[in-house]
């Protein structure tokens, strides 16, 4: 109310030329109301603060005699977390390795990463494990396709080599498999007889 009383006077002044010297006195004397409010805002805060800061550093002890019982438990919980995850991850491992080596899958076809998903506690064991098994058959799938496309290759290298040697029988320089290889890239196993006869 007092403020508001010595301020009154300062409300709705209007700077002119005429009043410019009385008006930057009056501005200076509001700002000296304004800066001792302030002050006296600070003084109180530091006060109010010392009580704060002495309680701050009360609670802090008191945190570092909880942290002293705490780190401990923290740090063996993290130690046997990690330590169950690595006994996760070498069990799921050992499972993939006997489960595709009983399926037939070559060790160069077998390749699984354990995903962090599959060692969390909340992982449910039979589902991670036919995650696995079903990696595990495309490995085998992966296998059989690379066998059948190299067992193809065997059957054609087979049929170009017998069929070279029965046409060219009675021939002064027989054909051989070189002679014949760049007329048979993308023919069908049907149509190489045909063809070599054809060179013969």
């Amino acid at each position: 109310q007092t403020i508001e009383g010595n301020i009154q006077k300062y409300v709705g002044l209007i700077v002119t030329e005429e009043n410019l010297k009385d008006m930057e006195a009056a501005q200076k004397e509001i700002a000296s109301i304004r800066t001792k409010v302030d002050g006296f805002r600070k003084a109180v805060k530091k006060k109010m603060e010392e009580p704060y800061k002495l309680f701050e550093g009360e609670i802090k002890e008191l945190l570092q005699l909880i942290e002293k019982a705490e780190a401990p438990l923290k740090n063996q919980t993290l130690q046997y977390e990690k330590d169950r995850i690595i006994a996760k991850e070498a069990e799921l491992n050992k499972f993939a390795q006997t489960t595709a080596t009983n399926m037939g899958v070559r060790p160069e076809y077998f390749k699984i990463i354990i995903p962090s998903q599959w060692t969390n506690r909340t992982a449910k064991d039979p589902a991670v494990r036919k995650e696995i098994v079903a990696q595990i058959e495309a490995m085998l799938d992966s296998q059989r396709r690379d066998d059948e496309a190299n067992e193809m290759e065997k059957q054609r290298i087979g049929l170009i080599e017998g069929q070279c040697q029965v046409h060219s029988s009675g021939l002064k320089t027989p054909v051989v498999p070189e002679d014949v290889n760049h007329l048979l890239v993308g023919v069908t196993l049907s149509d190489i007889p045909g063809i070599i006869l054809a060179e013969c």
